[in-house]
């Protein structure tokens, strides 16, 4: 097992998922399994998805044909959750969907994508244990995006996992206390906008900055990819580090790559200088 590697599969079934996936190649089922084989093959034993990437199915019918139920450890999540309705009978629907979909008798990790839904959970009292001894999950935690939302969720819920962006733009999550939390780093690529020299997503101003990074990157003679997991996998914070690929290439890079120790804070200063806040928040790409 490739220790602290997570398999995103984002982009294998959500359309126009990221700022800069040109490709339509990973819309074809065979390449996309060429992909999970030699990801499975290369060591990687933990896969995120959630059921409106429309992935689930997809590692299902992977799992299934490989038999490897036992073997494989599963991130999904619960959709958002409606207020006027039984939360607790949600929460169970949409748990046996994706185990039907997956193919699976549990669940490793079950997260709530919906950051504010632990507001409606804290009213339900002994929810995760309910849940967890029913369906026998490992972790349970949430997907979020604010700090401010992230440690009220460590105030309220001990020994939960959180999966939140890290990257050497988006490093606002160093300012939470880890304690004894699991910590998923997502978004180590800013989906695509720092490894690709073109984006077609976004705004006149956040294309400038892109420009500008890529010009900056270049002239330093700095491999974008390889300065991504540096920064990430130097984090000790985080248990695992989640990442996305659009080709076999690019997986095949990553998982030979050795990351290096990052201590250039210098560099991570000026990189952050070439983007304004709301350009490394993907819910604002358009």
């Amino acid at each position: 097992m490739i220790k602290n590697h997570v398999l995103g599969t984002a982009q294998f079934g959500k359309k126009n998922y990221g700022i800069s996936n040109f490709s339509n190649e990973l819309k074809k089922e065979k390449k996309i399994k060429i992909i999970l084989e030699q990801a499975w093959n290369f060591g990687i034993r933990i896969y995120d998805t959630a059921p409106n990437y429309g992935t689930e199915k997809l590692l299902g019918k992977f799992i299934k044909g490989k038999k490897i139920q036992k073997k494989i450890k599963i991130i999904t999540k619960i959709t958002n959750l409606k207020g006027n309705t039984s939360v607790i009978s949600q929460i169970k629907k949409s748990i046996k969907l994706s185990l039907k979909k997956l193919n699976m008798n549990k669940i490793h990790c079950l997260l709530f994508h919906n950051q504010k839904d632990y507001l409606l959970i804290l009213k339900e009292k002994n929810l995760f244990n309910q849940i967890r001894n029913e369906f026998n999950i490992e972790k349970i935690g949430f997907s979020v995006y604010d700090v401010k939302v992230a440690k009220k969720i460590l105030k309220n819920f001990p020994k939960v996992a959180l999966q939140f962006p890290y990257n050497i733009c988006n490093t606002i999550f160093d300012k939470i206390n880890k304690k004894n939390n699991i910590f998923f780093g997502r978004s180590i690529f800013l989906q695509g906008l720092l490894i690709n020299d073109k984006i077609k997503k976004g705004s006149l101003n956040l294309k400038k900055s892109h420009k500008n990074f890529i010009n900056f990157i270049k002239k330093k003679n700095i491999n974008p990819l390889k300065l991504c997991l540096d920064h990430a996998f130097s984090n000790k914070k985080l248990d695992y580090i989640i990442y996305g690929v659009t080709s076999l290439s690019e997986l095949k890079e990553i998982i030979h790559y050795k990351p290096k120790k990052f201590i250039n804070k210098k560099l991570e200063s000026k990189i952050k200088s070439l983007f304004k806040k709301n350009d490394i928040d993907p819910r604002n790409w358009k």
